[in-house]
């Protein structure tokens, strides 16, 4: 259902950007709110989070272990090799914010990779389409990127050729660097983008 996409996704993204149970159920009911739905109070959002962990052992693991690494090691990379540096911890602050500087690097150093081979995927993905564009003469060209969106400008005469080049970019520039993990790509022919 919508309501369970929601859930998902702000989960999905929340969790791995460190979100607090607090701002899991402000975002919820403000969510519900909008969709006349009732609003969950923090111990229905505490249960959500702690299935959603208890599902994703792995990943939860493993986000913890990456953050770790940024803390211990001061960096972490991307699949691609791109690195992130984080500065060491000072040992002058007082305790709450030395303890806030910690949390920082943890939640920052597990979210890097993710966002960051993303960031990679989508960028290998441009120059690919850019060179296929140039190359064969096709009229079009990229006019935006949105996180993860590529949104390219088609002649209408040359649309399902260009379409199939984005798909094709996107897809081999995933599975450059995420190889064993299928990689589906969505797309669209509009005459205006649409979120």
């Amino acid at each position: 259902t919508k309501e369970q996409r929601f859930a998902a996704k702000t989960l999905n993204f929340g969790i791995t950007y460190g979100m607090k149970v607090k701002k899991f159920v402000d975002m919820m009911n403000a969510e519900n709110l909008k969709e006349g739905r009732d609003k969950i109070n923090v111990k229905q959002g505490s249960e959500i989070i702690n299935r959603y962990r208890e599902t994703y052992k792995v990943a939860g693991k493993w986000l913890n272990d990456v953050g770790l690494v940024a803390l211990r090691e001061g960096s972490v990379k991307t699949r691609y090799g791109r690195k992130r540096f984080f500065q060491p911890v000072s040992t002058k602050l007082d305790p709450d914010a030395f303890r806030g500087q910690i949390e920082a690097i943890k939640r920052q150093g597990a979210n890097m990779p993710i966002q960051g081979t993303n960031a990679d995927i989508t960028k290998l993905a441009m120059i690919t389409i850019h060179d296929e564009l140039k190359d064969y003469g096709y009229r079009g060209n990229i006019v935006l990127q949105v996180h993860d969106e590529i949104v390219v400008l088609a002649h209408k005469t040359q649309v399902d050729d260009i379409k199939s080049i984005v798909v094709e970019s996107m897809t081999a520039a995933g599975q450059r660097l995420l190889p064993t993990i299928p990689v589906e790509v969505d797309s669209y022919v509009s005459e205006y983008w649409k979120k």
